[in-house]
């Protein structure tokens, strides 16, 4: 078994220049896939891009503080009295019925496919599908019911959801907030992680955007972003990959 990365650039549907992004570290072999959000007020003129640059498209499964795909009467669990998904993680933890979730999800799942997506894999933003364990089954079924991948993290908890959705991953990394975030301490950063990489599939999430006005006035993480960016297309990546003999694969 071979060292394979899954890198996948999360978050599409957020702002239109991070295709610009991901078509340019596409068309350089430095990703796998993107994922992206159903609710996006921008999601088919980003879905008309990635179409064009034919990069695998995930959906980027979303939990909280956008408008949900479903009616409110529907998934009365999962939002709050302005129509909009919940915010604050212990509110999801406590208040979502794990039913209402899988519809909403199967929702979003579906309205990416009715755009004439083939949709690659599934993860979770946040990582909700994950850290609250009453959705744990709910993502294992979605995973079985479309019959796609999934990222999942490296614990044992996620062994069975593997053996029953076939194709999905050994761990799930990455690097977000740094202490001090510059190129390279970003770098030495992702050093570390891949240094630890054993044999099998591992789904690192990114954040990679190119350096607009646009993108730095409208995320205030800008800089990580655009690190990501920069050190994806960089020299010292592709060594570093080499140096740990990390292919970089898709689902």
């Amino acid at each position: 078994m071979k060292k394979e990365l899954v890198l996948n650039v999360d978050d599409l549907g957020l702002h239109i220049d991070t295709v610009l992004a991901v078509q340019e570290l596409w068309e350089n072999k430095r990703i796998s896939t993107v994922s992206l959000l159903s609710t996006s007020s921008i999601l088919d003129a980003t879905i008309d891009k990635l179409k064009k640059i034919g990069i695998p498209v995930g959906v980027h499964l979303i939990l909280d503080g956008d408008r949900p795909i479903l009616e409110k009467d529907k998934i009365p669990s999962l939002i709050d009295e302005q129509g909009f998904m919940l915010n604050d993680y212990n509110a999801i933890r406590k208040r979502v019925k794990p039913d209402e979730v899988f519809n909403e999800f199967s929702a979003q799942i579906e309205n990416i496919q009715k755009r004439g997506v083939t949709v690659s894999h599934l993860d979770s933003h946040r990582g909700f599908c994950y850290l609250i364990p009453k959705l744990r089954k709910v993502y294992r079924e979605l995973g079985r019911k479309y019959n796609l991948p999934l990222a999942l993290p490296e614990n044992f908890i996620f062994n069975k959801t593997r053996k029953l959705v076939h194709g999905s991953t050994d761990s799930l990394i990455g690097i977000y907030d740094l202490e001090e975030e510059t190129f390279e301490n970003r770098f030495k950063a992702y050093d570390l992680m891949l240094s630890k990489l054993g044999k099998g599939k591992h789904y690192c999430f990114s954040h990679p955007s190119p350096p607009t006005k646009s993108i730095t006035e409208y995320f205030p993480d800008f800089k990580i972003r655009n690190n990501d960016y920069a050190i994806f297309l960089s020299d010292e990546w592709d060594n570093l990959l080499k140096k740990y003999n990390i292919s970089i694969s898709s689902f």
